[in-house]
């Protein structure tokens, strides 16, 4: 049996991939950052082979940068 969804659990998960996606950006003043330095990181997540949190984190730091 799966475990039960709360908001508690998808905020941790959402900090998570935020986290996760942002490790190589946190010195940089938001408007600093490029669409270059997102798609690297990104594609390091991809190489490692997990395709699904890369999709999570990009789709988080787009809702960032869009905002």
């Amino acid at each position: 049996m799966s475990p039960q969804w709360s908001s508690e659990k998808y905020i941790s998960t959402v900090k998570y991939h935020l986290d996760y996606i942002t490790e190589d950006f946190l010195d940089l003043p938001l408007d600093e950052i490029t669409r270059f330095q997102v798609s690297s990181k990104v594609k390091e997540i991809v190489a490692k082979g997990t395709l699904e949190k890369a999709t999570r984190c990009l789709r988080l730091i787009n809702v960032v940068f869009n905002f």
